[in-house]
């Protein structure tokens, strides 16, 4: 606890309308005057109503009729602080408990809060990493994902987000060098640096690297990518938590229950990785690496490259001691992966783009 704070509702002072009016020892949140909106726990929101008193998620009126059939987990007022009607669990460093009824500002790396406490709103922080999780009731979803829900912005793209993705068959990934295998159900809740996975008493963060689905040819991604098609001189962004499949050459995306077809491409996540659509060749200097369909290529640093080959289910790290690093795809195209650009077989060079999120949704 940082102590007393400065905001505060004491019979004693004046009181200030911007806020709703304890009552019942601070059980019951009265909305007079003060304008609000509603929260509920899928993170909808909508409008609240004048003279309505909030508890424990629900809204009544004055003569104790429901006004909502929603859980209501917080309030939004006009001067941008958020009051929760429901306690919050928040998951991330350690574990932290809100009191409902308290006073909320979300920052991006903390919370302040102030918690109804005596005749005070006593002042704490909770500080925020990449993987906290924020739970209300029996329903749990990331920071950032209740931040975007809070303050939504014109530019957001609602449809390639999946606030929670379940899992129920077995998967594999590679990080740092290491497999992780998950052979129990995962849950990944999105985040702005991809995907929470909580599977068991595992948390950590997902980034770009590919899922890929034990005993089954397809993988999915947990990250935007940009789909590059060189024949038609054309790149997309392929959304997140698309699933990949690859019958020889003609490459199967589905997301939503729609599937689309597309020969003679590959991925990039506008960083340092690449899936591969089809068999290709990797050159590390002048040595020579067949790789299959679904595998992938990163550059992980400027001193080593690391790569995994499907068919053969070998993951390497090589180092590049000053060598370049290319791909040769489709037997026209040579993607230098050290530079991240392309050249056609006319020796034009065109630099890959870096931000999947400007690039228009595939057709």
């Amino acid at each position: 606890m940082d102590g007393q704070s400065d905001i505060s509702f004491t019979k004693d002072e004046e009181m200030n309308l911007e806020f709703p009016v304890y009552e019942k020892d601070g059980a019951v949140l009265f909305f007079g005057r003060q304008k609000y909106q509603c929260l509920y726990d899928d993170l909808t929101i909508g409008e609240g109503s004048l003279y309505t008193w909030i508890t424990c998620g629900s809204a009544f009126d004055s003569s104790g009729n429901k006004r909502d059939t929603k859980t209501i987990a917080l309030v939004k007022l006009e001067n941008q602080y958020l009051m929760n009607s429901v306690e919050l669990l928040i998951h991330g460093e350690e574990e932290e408990r809100i009191m409902k009824n308290s006073v909320l500002h979300l920052y991006e790396d903390s919370i302040v809060v102030y918690e109804p406490i005596g005749n005070s709103l006593v002042r704490s922080v909770i500080p925020i990493n990449e993987v906290t999780l924020v739970e209300m009731g029996e329903l749990k979803y990331s920071y950032d994902y209740l931040v975007e829900c809070v303050n939504p912005q014109e530019t957001r793209k609602e449809e390639i987000k999946k606030e929670k993705i379940v899992l129920d068959e077995p998967w594999y990934h590679f990080y740092l060098g290491n497999k992780y295998e998950f052979n129990e159900k995962s849950i990944l809740y999105w985040c702005k640096s991809g995907y929470i996975v909580e599977s068991g008493d595992r948390t950590y963060l997902l980034d770009s690297d590919p899922i890929y689905v034990t005993n089954q040819d397809n993988i999915i991604l947990p990250k935007d990518y940009v789909l590059v098609q060189p024949n038609q001189y054309c790149v997309n962004r392929l959304p997140q938590y698309t699933k990949m499949t690859v019958d020889e050459s003609i490459v199967f995306f589905e997301r939503d229950n729609q599937k689309k077809v597309y020969g003679d491409v590959f991925l990039f996540d506008g960083k340092q990785k690449y899936i591969l659509c089809s068999p290709s060749t990797l050159t590390i200097g002048k040595e020579e690496y067949e790789l299959s369909a679904l595998s992938y290529v990163n550059m992980e640093n400027e001193l080593q490259v690391e790569f995994y080959d499907y068919r053969t289910k070998e993951y390497r790290k090589v180092f590049r001691n000053g060598r370049s690093v290319q791909l040769h795809i489709f037997d026209s195209i040579l993607v230098n992966v050290d530079k991240a650009t392309m050249t056609r077989k006319n020796k034009a060079e065109e630099l890959l783009m870096s931000d999947p999120s400007i690039l228009p949704d595939i057709p």
